[in-house]
C-alpha cells in the first residue's frame, strides 16, 4: 500500500507518520496502524490499558485525572512510564470546560508536558477546543473534537480541529 497524502505532508511538520496497514485519515494523523482509539476512561484508564491499545496497533488516549488522581501518578512521570511500556504513540485527552481557573491552568500544564514528552494527538471534550489547537498545532500536534450532538461538532469544526469522535 502506498502512502497517504496526510502521511507524506505530515513528514516534515513533526506529526507522526501512519504504518502501513490500513490507512484513514486517522491512522495519518495519529500515525497508528488500524483505525482505533482506546477513549480516555475515568477512572478506569490506567497506564497499562494505554499502553496496549498503543502496543496493538491503535491508540490509547490518556486521561490525566485518571492517571495522577487515581493511579497516583505525577503526570510526566505517568507519562514517562507509558512511553518505557510501548514505543509507539501516545495520546491525550483535554477537558476544555472552564470551570475553574485553576482547572483551565492545571489542563494547559499538563497540555505543556504532554507536548514535551512528545505526544502530538490530543482528544477535546466539554467545551470549544480552539486554545488547545492554538496550544498544540505549531508543535504538529493533531486535535479529535468528542461530540455527542451537531453543536458540539460544528464547535469543534469552527475551532479547526482535523476530525471528530462521535460518542454517546
Amino acid at each position: 500500500m502506498g502512502e497517504g497524502a496526510a502521511a507524506t505532508a505530515a513528514r516534515g511538520s513533526g506529526r507522526p507518520t501512519a504504518a502501513p496497514g490500513w490507512p484513514t485519515p486517522l491512522t495519518e494523523h495519529a500515525g497508528i496502524e488500524v483505525p482505533l482509539i482506546c477513549g480516555a476512561m475515568y477512572p478506569c484508564s490506567n497506564p497499562e490499558l494505554v499502553a496496549a491499545a498503543s502496543e496493538a496497533g491503535g491508540i490509547g488516549i490518556l486521561q490525566p485525572l485518571s492517571l495522577t488522581y487515581v493511579h497516583g501518578y505525577d503526570f510526566r512521570e505517568g507519562l514517562r512510564y507509558m512511553k518505557r511500556l510501548t514505543s509507539r504513540p501516545l495520546g491525550m485527552n483535554a477537558l476544555i470546560e472552564r470551570a475553574s481557573r485553576k482547572y483551565h491552568e492545571r489542563m494547559s500544564e499538563w497540555i505543556d508536558i504532554a507536548l514535551e514528552e512528545g505526544v502530538r494527538f490530543f482528544v477535546t471534550s466539554l467545551g470549544k477546543p480552539r486554545w488547545v489547537v492554538d496550544r498544540v498545532s505549531p508543535h504538529g500536534g493533531v486535535v479529535y473534537h468528542d461530540v455527542t450532538e451537531r453543536k458540539w461538532a460544528l464547535k469543534g469544526l469552527e475551532s479547526g480541529v482535523d476530525g471528530l469522535i462521535a460518542v454517546n
